[in-house]
C-alpha cells in the first residue's frame, strides 16, 4: 500500500510541461486517486471479514522465492520447445500475491485473466494454507492493478523519461506519453472495483482453461509462439 501511495503522490506533484502533462495529472487527480481510495476501502472491509492480513509483511515461511519481474516479457523460447525465464536482478523472497498479480497486471505481454484462478491456485498450493493465500491474492489484485497504472505513467516523471531515453535511441517523448496514458486509462477501466474484491475471480479451474495441459500455458498466454504445446522451465 505504501508503495502505491508513494507512486501516486509523485504523479500528483510533478510539474506539467505541456498539454499532455496537464491531461495526465488531471486524470490522476480526478480518476486514479478516487479509484485508489475506493479500492482501499473495499479491500480493508473484505480483509476484516475474511480475517486476512494485508498490511503487515508476510512471515518468511509464507513467502515464495520469486524472480520479481516475472512474465513472458522476460522469457526466451528455445529451439527444443522449452520456455526459459530470465532477468533475476531483483529476485528474492517475496509475497506470492505480488508474484501472481504482477504476472497478470504487467502490460508488456498481457496474460488473459481467465487463467488467473488456475495459476493462482497452483502457486497457493505450495503453502500450508492454500485457501488463505488464494483469497489474499484475489483480494489484492486491484491494489496491484493501480500500482501498474502508476508504473505506466512513469514516463511523465523525470526519472522515467531518463530511463526510456537510455534504453532506446529512438525514444519519442510525446508519443510515449500518449501511449502510456492510454494504457493506464484502459487498465483502470478494466478494474470494475466490485464491492467485495475477493469475488473478482469466483470460478475455480482445477485444470487450465479450455482443457489444455500445463505445457500449453506458454502458448495460451503469450504472443507469437508457434501453435503447439510448449514446456516451461
Amino acid at each position: 500500500m505504501e508503495c502505491v501511495e508513494a507512486r501516486l503522490r509523485r504523479l500528483e506533484r510533478f510539474e506539467p510541461e505541456d498539454d499532455l502533462d496537464r491531461v495526465a495529472r488531471t486524470w490522476v487527480e480526478s480518476e486514479l486517486r478516487p479509484a485508489w481510495s475506493r479500492i482501499l476501502g473495499g479491500v480493508d472491509r473484505s480483509a476484516c471479514r475474511g480475517n486476512i492480513s494485508w498490511l503487515e509483511p508476510l512471515p518468511l515461511p509464507e513467502r515464495s522465492l520469486s524472480p520479481s519481474d516475472f512474465g513472458f516479457h522476460n522469457a526466451l523460447l528455445q529451439d527444443d520447445g522449452m520456455v526459459r525465464f530470465v532477468d533475476f536482478e531483483y529476485a528474492g523472497w517475496d509475497d506470492p500475491a505480488k508474484l501472481v498479480n504482477d504476472f497478470f497486471c504487467q502490460p508488456a505481454v498481457p496474460v488473459p485473466q481467465l487463467w488467473y484462478p488456475w495459476f493462482a491456485e497452483r502457486v497457493a498450493s505450495e503453502f500450508p494454507d492454500p485457501p488463505w493465500h488464494l483469497r489474499r491474492m484475489e483480494l489484492l489484485f486491484p491494489v496491484y492493478s493501480v500500482k501498474w497504472c502508476c508504473i505506466l505513467l512513469n514516463v511523465f516523471l523525470p526519472v522515467g523519461r531518463a530511463r526510456r531515453r537510455f534504453a532506446s535511441s529512438e525514444f519519442e517523448l510525446s508519443k510515449a506519453k500518449a501511449v502510456q496514458l492510454r494504457k493506464a486509462r484502459e487498465a483502470l477501466g478494466k478494474l470494475d472495483s466490485p464491492k467485495d474484491p475477493s469475488s473478482r475471480f469466483p470460478m475455480r479451474h482445477r485444470s487450465p482453461p479450455g482443457g489444455l495441459e500445463t505445457e500449453g500455458l506458454a502458448f495460451a498466454v503469450s504472443q507469437g509462439l508457434p501453435p503447439q504445446k510448449r514446456k516451461i522451465q
